[in-house]
C-alpha cells in the first residue's frame, strides 16, 4: 500500500507534468502551422502538416520530459511549501530526501522513458517527417539539392558507402568507396575503389575499380583491378536498389539509435575521419533523459528547504539553476561537437556535479535562513 504522502505527491505530480506537456504541444502546433502556413491550405497538404506534427511528437517529447520533470517537482513543493505541509513534514521528522523520494522514483521511470522515446521513436519518426516535409508539404522534389559533398551513408546491412561529392541531377559519384564490414563489424569482408561512377542505362558503371575481398584476419584474399568501365554486378557486388535516391537523403547524427552510431563510430576510426560528432550525439543521447533524474534531485534539493525568503522567491531560484543547468550543458555539447572537449567526459562530468550538488542539498542542514 503506498502511503498517502506519496499518492499526493505523485498525483500533484503528473497534475503538473501533463498541464506543461500540453502546452508545450500546443505551442509546438502553433508554431508548426505558422513555419508551413504557406503550402498547409493548397490540396491535401494541410493533412500532411498535421501528420508532420504528429511523427515530430516524440523528438518534442524527449525535450520535454527533463524540464517538465524539473518544472512540476518546483510547482508541487512550491505548492505544498505556500500551504505550510512542507513544514509540518519536516517539523514532525520527515526529512527531505524521505519527501522527495516518490517523485525521484518517478522521475528514474520518466528517465528510462525518455531514452526509450529517443531511441525507438524520435529517431526514425525524424527520418520520416523529414521526407514529409521536403516532398509531401514543400514539394522540393528530388533534385532540391543538386550535388552533395562528402556523402557518408549506411547502406543494406553493413555496407557504406564513402563518396567525396554525388550529383543527384547527373547520379555520379567522384571517388566512391563501397565498404562491405561483413557480420562481425570489425574487419571488412569486401571493399571498392573507384575514381567515378555513372548510372545510365540502369546500371551504375564505375571507372578504374578496385576491388578487395578480405579473410576473418583481415588479409587480402582477392585483389581485381579493372582499366574498363566495369558494373557493380561484374565487381561481384550487388548495389540497393534506388541507390541514388538513398544516397541523396543526408547524414544526420541525431537520428540514429545506439547501435547506428557505434557501427559508424567504428568505421570513422577505420577510415581516419574524425568521430567527434558521432561521439558526442552517442552520449548524449543518454544525457538527455538522464537530465530528468538529475534536474529532480537538483529541483528537490532546493526547493524542500525552508526558506524565509518566500516559496515564490525559491521557485525562481530553481528555474534559475534549470537555465545554469541547460547553459552548462549546451556550452560543452558545443565544445565537444568542435573536438574541444572529450566526449564522454563533456557527457559525465557536468551530470555528476548537478547530481552532486543536488544530493549535498537534499542532507545539508535544514535550519530556517
Amino acid at each position: 500500500m503506498i502511503p498517502y504522502v506519496d499518492r499526493d505527491l505523485i498525483r500533484s505530480f503528473f497534475q503538473a507534468f501533463l498541464t506543461i506537456t500540453a502546452f508545450v504541444l500546443v505551442g509546438y502546433f502553433v508554431s508548426v502551422v505558422l513555419d508551413q502556413y504557406r503550402f498547409m491550405f493548397t490540396g491535401s497538404k494541410f493533412w500532411w502538416v498535421l501528420y508532420y506534427f504528429l511523427i515530430t511528437i516524440p523528438r518534442q517529447a524527449s525535450y520535454i520530459i527533463p524540464v517538465g520533470t524539473a518544472v512540476s517537482i518546483l510547482w508541487v513543493y512550491t505548492v505544498k511549501a505556500r500551504n505550510n505541509e512542507l513544514l509540518a513534514y519536516l517539523v514532525g521528522g520527515v526529512s527531505p530526501l524521505r519527501l522527495a523520494r516518490p517523485l525521484l522514483i518517478v522521475s528514474a521511470v520518466l528517465a528510462v522513458a525518455c531514452y526509450m522515446t529517443i531511441e525507438f521513436l524520435a529517431n526514425p519518426g525524424d527520418r520520416i517527417a523529414n521526407v514529409v516535409e521536403r516532398v509531401k508539404i514543400q514539394e522540393k522534389g528530388q533534385d532540391v539539392i543538386s550535388t552533395e559533398k562528402n556523402v557518408f551513408k549506411k547502406g543494406q546491412g553493413n555496407r557504406f558507402y564513402n563518396i567525396k561529392s554525388y550529383s543527384s541531377v547527373a547520379q555520379t559519384m567522384d571517388q566512391p568507396t563501397i565498404i562491405d564490414m561483413g557480420e562481425k563489424w570489425n574487419l571488412p569482408s569486401w571493399r571498392v575503389d573507384a575514381d567515378r561512377a555513372e548510372f545510365r542505362d540502369d546500371k551504375w558503371y564505375f571507372k578504374n575499380a578496385t576491388f578487395r575481398r578480405f579473410n576473418e584476419a583481415g588479409a587480402v584474399t582477392q585483389y581485381d583491378h579493372f582499366d574498363k568501365d566495369v558494373t557493380a554486378k561484374e565487381l561481384g557486388i550487388e548495389l540497393e536498389e534506388e541507390l541514388g535516391k538513398y544516397l541523396r537523403e543526408r547524414f544526420r547524427a541525431n537520428e540514429m539509435g545506439f547501435m547506428e552510431l557505434v557501427n559508424y563510430i567504428g568505421l570513422f576510426r577505420e577510415q581516419g575521419q574524425s568521430t567527434a560528432k558521432l561521439q558526442t550525439q552517442l552520449y548524449f543521447n543518454f544525457v538527455i533523459p538522464l537530465g530528468a533524474f538529475v534536474l529532480a534531485v537538483l529541483m528537490c534539493g532546493h526547493i524542500l528547504r525552508p526558506s524565509s525568503a518566500g516559496v515564490v522567491v525559491s521557485f525562481g531560484g530553481g528555474l534559475v539553476l534549470l537555465a545554469i543547468y541547460y547553459i552548462i550543458i549546451v556550452m560543452v555539447r558545443q565544445l565537444s561537437l568542435y573536438g574541444m572537449f572529450p566526449p564522454l567526459v563533456s557527457a559525465v562530468v557536468p551530470n555528476l556535479f548537478f547530481l552532486a550538488f543536488g544530493l549535498y542539498l537534499l542532507h545539508r542542514d535544514r535550519a530556517l535562513v
